[in-house]
């Protein structure tokens, strides 16, 4: 299959990977110049277009007219809605978005856009499953060989912050744990001392020592 993905941070690196795994012709489109960049480097046999996935243009130059499906995972339910609008109208049979506001599920659901996912949400799910069951190591064998899954623990000093500020930009939050619940982590989430933090990290590669 021809697919096209919108977003190539997080989610959309790991989507597009497993895509290409399966033998499918994967495009993805970013309008950041170092995720376009990551991706050249670390996966060069994607096609990348870096620039506005709003830009109809630029839609056409990745391939959406002959496109068989379309997944829009950037971090902005807006842009995830609009491109995917954009997909529709040039006719693409399958559209897959990532929407995480209430009020833009209800705005998909007018615009007849229904395949509409949550994969944070999912992901959440999941894990909370496997904590709750002790399964760490299962769940660490579906992240893969290239995420290692951590675990932080929300110190005092740490009490009122956002998720944001206690984890790197290479480290992706997967889910909140505070006492019995479970938390998407949301932007604007702020963190109680205690809370735990499950998040993955990109496994740096070994370094080639010559002699």
């Amino acid at each position: 299959m021809r697919i096209i993905i919108a977003g190539g941070k997080g989610v959309g690196e790991a989507i597009a990977k497993e895509l290409l795994r399966e033998g499918h012709e994967v495009t993805v489109i970013d309008s950041a110049p170092e995720v376009c960049e990551h991706l050249l480097t670390e996966h060069p046999e994607l096609s990348i277009l870096c620039g506005d996935v709003t830009n109809p243009k630029l839609l056409e130059e990745a391939g959406i007219k002959n496109a068989d499906a379309f997944i829009a995972v950037t971090e902005r339910d807006d842009i995830n809605v609009i491109t995917a609008m954009l997909a529709k109208k040039y006719g693409v049979e399958k559209i897959i978005l990532s929407i995480r506001h209430p009020v833009y599920r209800e705005i998909c659901e007018m615009l007849d856009l229904k395949t509409v996912v949550d994969f944070f949400e999912s992901a959440a799910i999941r894990i909370r499953m496997l904590l709750e069951g002790e399964a760490l190591l299962e769940l660490e064998k579906c992240i893969g060989r290239d995420f290692d899954l951590k675990e932080k623990v929300v110190t005092k000093g740490d009490h009122g912050k956002k998720i944001t500020e206690i984890l790197a930009e290479d480290e992706y939050p997967i889910v909140v744990l505070r006492k019995k619940d479970a938390f998407i982590p949301e932007a604007n989430l702020l963190l109680e001392e205690g809370d735990k933090v499950v998040y993955i990290k990109k496994r740096k590669k070994p370094t080639l020592l010559h002699f």
